[in-house]
C-alpha cells in the first residue's frame, strides 16, 4: 500500500498507526516529516504487542541510526505518560527497556548480525571480522600485486595485459576495474555468470579515409588559417599510420591521439564563407572521429579479454574472505542476499525471528538491498508478500547515494508491489 505521507495528514497518520496488518510504502518529500512516520509505525508496533527484538528499523547511517533509537524512545515515553492501560504500560516499559538492544542501526550492521546467524549453514566462521576501510585497501593492493605476479609465467593473459597497455590503458586503470569488482563482489559475480562480450575492435580503411581528407576543398585558403593548419596536421597523422607496420599501429594511433589536431579554429573569411568553412570542419571531424571510434573499439575488445581474469581475481578473493573470516562491508549484503535467495530454511529462520522490517529514506537502497527485503517479507513457502512485514519511507527526489548502486527503478519496483 501505497500513502503520501505529511505529518499534518490526521488520515495519512492514522493508516500508519493502525492498519498494522498491511505493508506500507511511504512517500513523503523533505520537511514533511517522513521519520515520523517510521517512528510512528514503530510504537503502533510495541502497542500492537510486538517486542522490539522482532522489529527492525533501518537507516542509512550510524549517526542516523542512533538519532532514530532516540527519537523512538522518545516516542514510547510519551505514550507511557499518563498511560491508563496497565496492558500497554507494561509493553511500553518492556519495550524502553530492551531499546538498546534492539536492532536500529544500518543495513551493514543488521546483515552482520544476520550473517553470523547464517554463518555456518553457507560455510564461513561465524567470528568473522568486517575489516575497515584503511586494512580493506591494503589487503587489496596486496592481493593484487600477488595476483598479477602469478600471471607471469602465463603468456595468454601476459599478452591480453600487454595489449590493453599498448592501446593506452595503464595498469593504475586495470588496478580501478580490480579495485570495483573486489569491493563489488556482485558484479564480479554477474560477470562471471554472463562475461562481457565486445566485437572485435577493426581498423577503419585508413585509404578511404585519406580520400576524404583530400576531397576537401583547400583552394585559396591561406596555408596559417588555423583550420587549415588542424586539416594538415590531420593528414600528416593519418599518414604516419599508413606507413606504419601492422604491429606498431595501436601504440602509434594512442601516441598521436593523445594530443589530436586542432578542428575548432579558422577563419570564415578565408574559406571564403561560413558554409565552406563548415563543410570542412564536419569532414575533418569525421576521419578524426573514425579514428578515436576505432580506438575505442580496440580497447572495449582488449578489455574484454582482460576482464575474465580480473573477474577471476575477484572470485577468489570473495572466496578466500569468507574462508579466512575477513570480509568487507559489501559482503555483507551480497552473502546475506543469497543466502536469502538460495536456502529456503534461511527465510523460515528469518521469519521465526523478525515480525517488522522498517526502512528509512528507502530511496537510497539498491537492488542487493532492497532484494533482502523483499525476501523478509516473502513466505518462504509460497513465495507470496506477506501483509504488515514491510514499512518503506522514502523520497525518489532526495536520493544521495545514486553513485552507490541506489536505484530508482528498484524504488518504483518495490513500491509497486507492495
Amino acid at each position: 500500500m501505497t500513502v503520501d505521507y505529511h505529518a499534518a495528514d490526521a488520515s495519512a497518520r492514522e493508516q500508519v498507526r493502525s492498519l498494522l496488518d498491511r505493508s506500507f510504502f511511504v512517500e513523503a518529500s523533505a520537511g514533511t516529516g517522513k521519520t515520523a512516520a517510521l517512528v510512528e509505525r514503530y510504537v503502533a508496533l510495541v502497542l500492537g504487542g510486538r517486542p522490539v527484538e522482532s522489529i527492525v528499523a533501518i537507516t542509512f547511517t550510524d549517526k542516523a541510526a542512533a538519532e532514530l533509537r532516540d527519537r523512538i524512545r522518545l516516542g514510547l515515553e510519551e505514550r507511557l505518560e499518563g498511560q491508563a492501560d496497565a496492558a500497554l504500560e507494561q509493553r511500553l516499559r518492556t519495550a524502553l527497556a530492551g531499546l538498546d538492544r534492539a536492532q536500529i542501526s544500518t543495513i551493514h550492521a543488521f546483515c552482520q548480525a544476520l550473517l553470523r546467524g547464517f554463518a555456518v549453514r553457507i560455510g564461513i566462521d561465524p567470528a568473522f571480522e568486517v575489516e575497515d576501510e584503511v586494512a580493506a585497501e591494503r589487503r587489496f593492493e596486496e592481493r593484487w600485486r600477488l595476483f598479477l605476479d602469478s600471471l607471469a609465467g602465463d603468456r595468454e593473459a601476459v599478452d591480453a595485459i600487454g595489449r590493453v597497455l599498448d592501446l593506452g590503458l595503464t595498469p593504475r586503470y586495470l588496478e580501478e576495474v580490480a579495485r570495483a569488482l573486489w569491493r563489488r563482489a556482485d558484479l564480479a559475480q554477474q560477470l562471471r555468470e554472463s562475461p562481457l562480450a565486445a566485437p572485435p575492435g577493426e581498423w577503419p580503411d585508413l585509404q578511404e579515409l585519406r580520400r576524404q581528407l583530400q576531397e576537401i576543398d583547400l583552394g585559396g585558403v591561406p596555408e596559417d588559417d588555423y583550420l587549415r593548419r588542424g586539416i594538415a596536421g590531420l593528414a600528416d597523422l593519418l599518414e604516419q599510420l599508413i606507413a606504419a607496420p601492422a604491429e606498431d599501429r595501436d601504440p602509434r594511433l594512442v601516441s598521436l591521439l593523445s594530443k589530436p589536431p586542432m578542428l575548432t579554429r579558422g577563419q570564415a573569411r578565408n574559406w571564403g564563407g561560413r558554409g565552406r568553412i563548415e563543410a570542412a570542419r564536419a569532414a575533418a571531424r569525421g576521419v578524426l572521429e573514425a579514428l578515436q571510434a576505432a580506438l575505442e573499439g580496440l580497447r572495449s575488445a582488449a578489455l574484454a579479454d582482460v576482464l575474465p581474469l580480473i573477474v577471476r581475481f575477484a572470485h577468489e578473493e570473495m572466496v578466500a574472505r569468507g574462508r579466512e573470516g575477513r570480509l568487507v562491508f559489501d559482503d555483507l549484503i551480497l552473502r546475506v542476499r543469497d543466502v536469502l535467495a538460495g536456502d529456503p530454511g534461511a527465510r523460515v529462520l528469518l521469519r521465526e525471528r523478525y515480525d517488522a522490517l522498517l526502512i528509512d529514506e528507502f530511496q537510497d537502497t539498491d537492488p542487493l538491498q532492497a532484494e533482502i527485503a523483499l525476501a523478509f517479507a516473502t513466505d518462504p513457502t509460497t513465495g507470496v508478500l506477506e501483509a504488515g512485514r514491510l514499512f518503506l519511507v522514502g523520497d525518489p527526489k532526495q536520493s544521495i547515494y545514486r553513485f552507490r548502486r541506489a536505484d530508482m527503478a528498484m524504488y518504483a519496483r518495490t513500491g509497486a508491489a507492495l
